[in-house]
């Protein structure tokens, strides 16, 4: 093994939560085994599974001893973290929920962020990609990289995509008491990796590991095609936000409600579910009118409609009135995670200067670290 009092090999663990995953949990401890970083235990906890998953596992730990199981009656996706936070030996943990991908350099690039950082940093986040079931590229989202003070901007959007885009400090999360189990308890799963971000943020700087290195897949099996437990989830922590730090003036927290309801919509007309969809648009006009004013919800409905007619009339990508968005898609191991990084120059749009005054707020530190 090798030396641990060595900083480059400090050991980090990856912590990777399951529940009836036996289709792609064995494609997620390959992502975290082939991790150029040096030191890694990968710790699987099996939430309750009742499929294959636990003999999926059990064939991989026997080919790599880095490899652990962990089982537990079923709790949610909060509840496995934490049991795999309480199992971890490293200082630093990467979460990697069992559908979604990482390049293989994800942890080396983190570490270095981090070890430049120093111990105020708490997170280092990547970029993300967003895949379909079979990992080909739907989108890339690029934002500025937000670095430094940030709460403000997380109250309005998570930029950092999800929870297998961090390497977190273990005593940060320690000293948060880990991922809220009660959102689950409350119906409300979904925005456990927000508020643990939140949580860190207030008291340890972010940084950015500037590179696309996390496939996050967009399917109806994930924990987050759940559209209205999502939406209940955000809700339920921008009121805990509010309720904490009154200063934070009142528009963010509208901005922030609407934000989310837009893009929840977008994402369910998108994916052809029109009712949740068009029930979300219906909530962000009551909400905040102008988040409903959104090229992209339109450009999605279509591909919803074209989406609905290809299932009905049995459309294959070569009949199909329009051309398969697919033909030109790569998959995400293809293509180098600095591909995108570069972007061209164009007006900025509604998004762009509400994030803009989020981050002038960032930099003024509205609210106090604590």
């Amino acid at each position: 093994m090798a030396n641990l009092s060595d900083e480059s090999a400090t050991l980090v663990s990856v912590v990777i939560p399951v529940h009836n995953g036996c289709g792609f949990v064995e494609n997620a401890v390959r992502c975290a085994a082939e991790q150029t970083w040096p030191s890694i235990e990968i710790i699987v906890v099996d939430d309750g599974s009742t499929d294959a998953t636990a003999s999926v596992v059990r064939e991989c730990a026997a080919r790599d001893k880095r490899v652990r199981l962990i089982h537990q009656a079923n709790g949610g996706v909060a509840v496995a973290r934490n049991a795999g936070i309480a199992s971890a030996q490293g200082d630093y943990v990467a979460f990697l929920d069992a559908d979604d991908l990482w390049h293989r350099e994800k942890i080396s690039k983190q570490m270095e962020v981090m070890q430049r950082g120093g111990a105020d940093t708490g997170i280092v986040y990547c970029r993300y990609r967003e895949v379909d079931s079979e990992g080909a590229i739907i989108k890339s989202p690029h934002f500025p990289p937000y670095e430094g003070y940030v709460y403000p901007l997380l109250v309005l959007f998570n930029f950092m995509g999800g929870g297998s885009a961090v390497l977190v400090r273990r005593k940060c999360l320690l000293e948060i008491g880990g991922f809220d189990p009660s959102l689950r308890a409350r119906g409300a799963q979904g925005a456990e990796d927000t508020r643990a971000f939140l949580a860190i943020s207030e008291r340890y700087a972010v940084r950015i590991a500037d590179s696309y290195l996390m496939g996050y897949r967009l399917s109806d099996g994930n924990m987050s095609s759940n559209i209205f437990k999502m939406f209940k989830s955000r809700q339920i922590v921008l009121r805990e936000v509010r309720n904490r730090h009154p200063e934070l003036p009142a528009f963010l927290f509208r901005w922030a409600a609407g934000e989310n309801a837009s893009w929840l919509a977008e994402r369910s007309l998108r994916e052809g579910k029109f009712p949740q969809g068009l029930a979300l648009l219906a909530r962000t006009i009551l909400i905040d009118p102008p988040s409903a004013l959104n090229l992209r919800i339109a450009r999605s409905l279509t591909r919803g409609i074209l989406r609905r007619l290809k299932d009905w009339f049995g459309w294959t990508s070569s009949d199909h009135p329009v051309k398969s968005e697919r033909q030109h898609i790569r998959h995400f191991h293809e293509i180098s995670p600095e591909e995108g990084l570069q972007t061209e120059p164009r007006i900025p749009d509604r998004h762009d200067r509400r994030r803009a005054v989020a981050a002038r707020l960032a930099v003024a530190g509205v609210v106090p670290t604590s």
